[in-house]
């Protein structure tokens, strides 16, 4: 699940459908308008916390569930390259025996 918060520090849980280093889809409880700007934070699965901004560019009910198409503005410190690790090599993105 990815944390994402919108208007005046409202946070929801949303879960990812799928992810690019241009943006991503995600399933939300609460609708989101087109246009909403929304703060990011997702932890990877080798526990990398990615923290960005991005702009709802796309809102559907599908079935019942809202999605929302996000199109990421801006990352904080190396996001944009951890994100880029993962979404090319997922493999070495999980995380180690050892840190099991």
């Amino acid at each position: 699940m990815t944390e994402i918060g919108f208007g005046r520090g409202t946070l929801v849980w949303a879960q990812v459908i799928n992810m690019s280093l241009s943006g991503m889809l995600c399933r939300t409880v609460p609708e989101l308008g087109p246009q909403s700007s929304v703060s990011i934070s997702m932890i990877l699965p080798d526990g990398t916390r990615i923290d960005c901004e991005g702009i709802a560019v796309r809102t559907e009910e599908v079935e019942g569930e809202h999605r929302v198409g996000i199109a990421f503005t801006d990352f904080e410190g190396g996001g944009r390259e951890a994100l880029a690790r993962f979404v090319f090599d997922p493999e070495g993105s999980k995380p180690s025996p050892e840190r099991r």
